[in-house]
């Protein structure tokens, strides 16, 4: 797979030394490019406040792209800034890379394997992104859509591979053409998984680190708060809207439950997710300038949201960890969370223990 005589971007593992191994995971999220970047910003400045960094990032989807930058940056400099990952966005906005088959649209649709062509998009990632050395490991996943397989790409392949992981990881089902490479068709990991949480957790493993001194913290494309809603006043409408709002919460936290109940000594430390409804897009690099800067203090802004308020984020996500129910304490705590204004309880969350 590697092209032969080149040379790989320089890395190696450290050995457990520290107290704790800090990963960072970061999911898909084809409109949220800029967002983790600032949420990176300011996960970055909390661990400097407490002399910590991270000891391994995975990213899917667009989270590869900012898992491969992000491992790039000496996070242990006080001074870092990390606009270079806001920029890198910033730069491949300024042109659009993606364009309309001349054959139109329904004859793409049924003809063509995707909707748009992209042939620009190993240019801008060629040309933005530079082949410096690493200073922590990452991983990136992406999916092979001929036998349906997850794989893991890191640090160890060639920077020209990387380009081409890098370049299917923000290749979606028919928006763009598959990436054909590796003896085989990839596209976007967020086909099988939304989050890799499994390489962060291996690694750490791998380092020699216990379940116990494992500390993850996850950025999603979707807030993680499951906000109380007074159900007994809806009607069917609103009741379906629920039930799909619920469904479509849970599939995107389907990695950090799986994860946790595997690994139930590891700590989930910071969860977090824009708070916010965001613009759809139709490409990764779909942006104005005022859209990237909007998304990006977003992100600082739920990050900082996600320390203040951790204890709140993770009882919210509580009950994914049980499965008895006492009714004999439904009314008491029910009454108690009616006198509550906060939108992070649920009657769910506080009627199980």
């Amino acid at each position: 797979m590697n092209a032969k005589n080149e040379k790989k971007p320089e890395y190696h593992d450290k050995p457990a030394k520290l107290d704790k191994c800090y990963g960072l995971v970061l999911s898909d999220g084809i409109d949220l490019g800029p967002y983790q970047a600032g949420v990176l910003s300011h996960y970055t400045k909390a661990m400097l406040e407490i002399n910590q960094t991270y000891n391994f990032i995975s990213g899917v989807g667009v989270g590869g792209i900012n898992a491969f930058l992000f491992a790039q940056q000496n996070d242990s400099n006080k001074n870092l800034s990390l606009d270079e990952i806001k920029n890198f966005w910033k730069h491949a906005a300024e042109k659009n890379h993606y364009s309309e088959r001349s054959t139109g649209f329904l004859y793409s649709l049924f003809f063509e394997d995707s909707l748009y062509e992209s042939t620009g998009i190993s240019q801008i990632l060629s040309k933005f992104i530079q082949n410096k050395p690493f200073n922590k490991g990452f991983s990136i996943g992406i999916t092979n859509i001929l036998d349906g397989h997850f794989r893991v790409f890191n640090e160890n392949q060639t920077f020209s591979d990387l380009l081409k992981v890098l370049h299917a990881s923000i290749t979606y089902p028919g928006v763009s053409e598959l990436v054909d490479e590796f003896d085989a068709l990839w596209l976007s990991g967020s086909t099988v998984y939304e989050a890799d949480l499994n390489s962060a957790i291996l690694r750490c493993e791998k380092l020699g680190y216990k379940e116990e001194r494992i500390v993850i913290d996850v950025v999603l494309s979707i807030d993680p708060i499951i906000p109380h809603q007074m159900a007994k006043l809806n009607n069917g409408f609103q009741n379906l809207g629920r039930a799909i709002q619920l469904q479509s919460k849970y599939e995107m936290l389907y990695g950090v439950i799986r994860s946790k109940q595997s690994h139930p000594k590891m700590e989930f430390r910071y969860i977090s997710g824009p708070s916010e409804d965001v613009a759809s897009k139709n490409h990764p690099f779909d942006y104005n300038g005022r859209e990237i800067d909007y998304l990006y203090d977003l992100g600082i802004k739920d990050a900082k949201k996600s320390i203040e308020n951790r204890d709140l984020i993770l009882e919210s996500l509580s009950p994914i960890f049980f499965s008895e129910f006492d009714p004999t304490k439904t009314t008491q705590k029910r009454e108690k969370n009616l006198h509550q204004e906060s939108g992070f309880l649920q009657d769910d969350i506080k009627l199980i223990e």
